[in-house]
């Protein structure tokens, strides 16, 4: 539960930040951006949904590579992105769109989340210097911590 304590601090914080910016016209707008990302550097950034488990599943994409958001099949995320942009969790959603509701029909269902579960583990494989399956929150801070980016003093 120290965790969920740090975590409300966490946007308090930001709500007040928030807060403070729109009410003072004077406010410093780069020393609020600096204070920030220092902030943003010091917790545990987590996005809590992306499909990219489908797009795993294409001939020739790689999440290692950087892909240029602009180009139509490039995805929402790709390692290097994440890296850029101080992502430190994601929730890769293993999704598997309504088949026909019958033993056939279901079998591919699980068939294909398979695919993509077994695409999120050759990922974790393929980049261990960039990535590491997290299967509960204490593993997602001790990954975080061993990387030496997360303060575990917290926010103030």
């Amino acid at each position: 539960m120290k965790e969920k304590g740090f975590t409300t601090t966490v946007f308090v914080l930001l709500a007040f930040l928030t807060w403070g910016a729109s009410c003072s016209p004077q406010l410093d707008t780069e020393a609020v951006k600096t204070e920030a990302l220092a902030i943003h550097d010091r917790v545990l950034t987590v996005d809590t949904h992306s499909d990219t488990p489908m797009r795993l599943l294409r001939e020739g994409w790689d999440i290692g590579e950087r892909h240029d958001p602009s180009q139509r099949g490039s995805g929402k995320i790709d390692l290097p992105r994440m890296a850029e942009g101080g992502l430190d969790a994601e929730f890769f959603a293993v999704f598997i769109g309504q088949g026909e509701r019958t033993p056939e029909g279901y079998a591919k269902a699980k068939g294909r989340a398979m695919q993509m579960l077994a695409a999120i583990h050759k990922m974790c494989g393929d980049y261990p210097h960039l990535v590491e399956l997290a299967t509960s929150p204490e593993d997602a801070y001790r990954i975080e911590y061993r990387q030496g980016s997360f303060s575990s003093e917290g926010v103030l």
